[in-house]
């Protein structure tokens, strides 16, 4: 939702999410990749360049986070290697 609430039993809120205001590359690899785990059901957005999945989550980070930092593309750049080296 437009808020950040999620959907009940289908998206979870980003609203106090420990994703959203936790570690940067945990929140770029999940969302890379997708989540982590058979249980996780979200779409990879590794289609997204660097710098727009920084902008995105950014944004994020501080519309719905406890968190107001920027991450940075070069930030998204090296999880999406380490992930790439992980493959």
């Amino acid at each position: 939702m437009s808020n950040g609430g999620g959907v009940p039993g289908m998206a979870p809120s980003l609203v106090g999410s420990p994703w959203v205001a936790g570690s940067e590359d945990a929140l770029v690899g999940f969302v890379l990749t997708g989540g982590f785990g058979p249980q996780v059901l979200m779409s990879r957005f590794d289609f997204l360049s660097d710098q727009e999945m920084a902008n995105l989550l950014t944004y994020i980070r501080q519309a719905f986070g406890q968190d107001g930092t920027t991450i940075s593309a070069d930030r998204v750049a090296h999880v999406r290697s380490e992930i790439n080296v992980l493959n």
